[in-house]
């Protein structure tokens, strides 16, 4: 945050910065969001308001458009739930775990950049504070926004997919959705 404004820090962990999809072979770029903007392929109807999904076992809530996104299934255990669009393009997953009394949002944060750059390589945002972090970047033809908080021995995480065709508006409504993400108060 600069001067009470979202400030974003985009990071490509390869060694280059991109920013609003222009790319420089600087570390780190401090940029102002960039403003969404409506697209074609995105479906109508996404809702200024957001219904919750409430996940008792873990004691997290999740926002989501449910004009988008139809809850699909449970885990077994109870620990999440995936949301899907009508034409399964748009993929939310939200879940929970308990932590080793080793882990931290920094252990967590860690592993998850391996996995991620084992994946796809490319990690376009990284951010961790002490109880939680947000990763975003793309795995082939698809964007990927991944947030997790810790709190209480637990970890709670959304990861929201969407095709990269969808990024302009689709981006805005991760970051809302991240905005409403957490522990239940």
């Amino acid at each position: 945050m600069k001067d009470g404004s979202f400030w974003v820090r985009f990071v490509l962990l390869a060694g280059l910065t991109c920013v609003a999809g222009a790319c420089t072979g600087e570390d780190v770029v401090d940029q102002e969001a960039p403003q969404s903007v409506e697209h074609p392929d995105v479906p109508q109807g996404i809702p200024d308001g957001l219904s919750l999904y409430r996940n008792e076992r873990f004691d997290f809530v999740v926002a989501y458009p449910d004009t988008l996104l139809i809850p699909v299934d449970t885990s077994d255990n109870r620990a999440g739930r995936r949301f899907v669009s009508a034409d399964s393009s748009v993929v939310l997953a939200a879940f929970g775990r308990s932590l080793s009394p080793d882990d931290s949002a920094a252990s967590v944060f860690d592993r998850r950049i391996l996995k991620r750059q084992e994946e796809s390589g490319l990690i376009i945002h990284a951010r961790e504070d002490d109880s939680s972090f947000v990763l975003s970047g793309a795995s082939g033809e698809r964007i990927y926004y991944e947030k997790s908080v810790v709190y209480a021995g637990r970890i709670a995480t959304f990861e929201l997919t969407y095709p990269i065709r969808m990024k302009p508006s689709l981006d805005s409504l991760a970051a809302r959705m991240a905005d409403r993400f957490g522990p239940r108060r």
